[in-house]
């Protein structure tokens, strides 16, 4: 049984049976007025056969576009087409979402609903690529923000690339439509709604993670974050990192105990052995005394810090000579390393 059959089953609700009477209507109407136009000619055929929902409009839109602007024909596809989506949005919904096919007919211009919301006027955001509907393509992201961040616009219509990034204090309501996979995803699309009165309606949600679970895993992080003290176990924490440089540069002695490797190339032994103790290189070099170069290289970890210097003819004899002086004064420490 396709979808169409579903919608226009008998255990409809009211409203559902109203949308899908209109576009029924609409279609045979179309229909008898391309019959009784000598001058039309149209080979439309409803696709509400079809199981795949948003072949529906994307027909809609192919045909529109191959229509004359401006003629009555190129009018009904416009038309059917935003019918065709408000269908498959109670399809899709198990024909739930009332208020949202409402304000969607609405914001179209194809439903006048007296004191109902509209939206003044709506943009899309997503991804490069992507796009809403067949009609609906990705405005321009960075304009599109800051018209709703002055008020111009008081909607976005938007996929999960907005999730990050996205900061207007004024926002007041985020309607998700797909559900929620961690804790993270939820500060993030929850988030952008920064107002005191702010709303949050989650429309689809996994079985495994309800949106309370969801809740409660949040409230749980943020307690531990908020009760972190970083003060708390300063001292034993800051030992216990000593002592693993110790262990990390104890381990990596042998490279210092080279000492033909250290004389030939001790740039690359000193990277070597900073690498292996997870320790910083920081370098400075100016040139002075016309052709010669002065190196000072400073080795640092969290057990120590040493500095050697050195000058030669070019940068890198500067620091060949630095390294050597590093290499040499690590080789002479004594305790804890022995």
């Amino acid at each position: 049984m396709s979808r169409a059959n579903q919608v226009g089953g008998e255990k409809l609700t009211e409203f559902a049976c109203k949308v899908y009477n209109c576009v029924i209507s609409f279609e045979q109407e179309f229909q008898h007025f391309v019959n009784d136009q000598d001058n039309v000619t149209d080979d439309f055929e409803s696709p509400l056969s079809n199981p795949k929902l948003s072949s529906w409009e994307s027909y809609a839109h192919q045909m529109r576009k191959r229509s004359v602007v401006g003629s009555s024909v190129h009018t009904f596809y416009i038309n059917i087409e935003v019918w065709y989506v408000a269908l498959r949005m109670l399809v899709i919904s198990w024909e739930e979402e009332v208020d949202l096919v409402q304000q969607w007919l609405s914001m179209n211009g194809s439903l006048s609903i007296e004191g109902y919301y509209s939206p003044r006027l709506a943009a899309c955001v997503a991804a490069r690529g992507s796009k809403i509907t067949p009609s609906i393509k990705v405005s321009d992201v960075a304009e599109s923000i800051q018209r709703f961040r002055n008020g111009s616009i008081n909607l976005i219509v938007t996929t999960s690339v907005i999730e990050e990034g996205f900061d207007v204090p004024e926002a007041n309501c985020v309607i998700s439509y797909d559900h929620i996979k961690d804790a993270v995803e939820l500060s993030q699309r929850f988030g952008r709604a920064r107002a005191m009165d702010s709303s949050l309606h989650l429309l689809s949600e996994r079985k495994d993670r309800p949106l309370v679970a969801l809740k409660d895993v949040k409230k749980r992080q943020d307690s531990i974050i908020t009760s972190f003290c970083p003060s708390r176990d300063d001292h034993s924490t800051s030992s216990r990192s000593i002592q693993s440089q110790q262990d990390r540069e104890r381990a990596a002695y042998e490279l210092l105990e080279d000492l033909d490797r250290c004389n030939h190339s001790p740039l690359a032994v000193l990277n070597t052995y900073s690498s292996k103790t997870k320790a910083v290189i920081r370098e400075d070099i100016v040139k002075r005394d016309g052709s010669m170069f002065h190196c000072s290289l400073i080795y640092a970890s969290r057990s120590c810090n040493i500095t050697g210097s050195g000058s030669g003819n070019t940068k890198k004899e500067a620091k060949r000579n630095s390294a050597f002086v590093i290499l040499d004064q690590l080789r002479n420490i004594k305790s804890p390393y022995n």
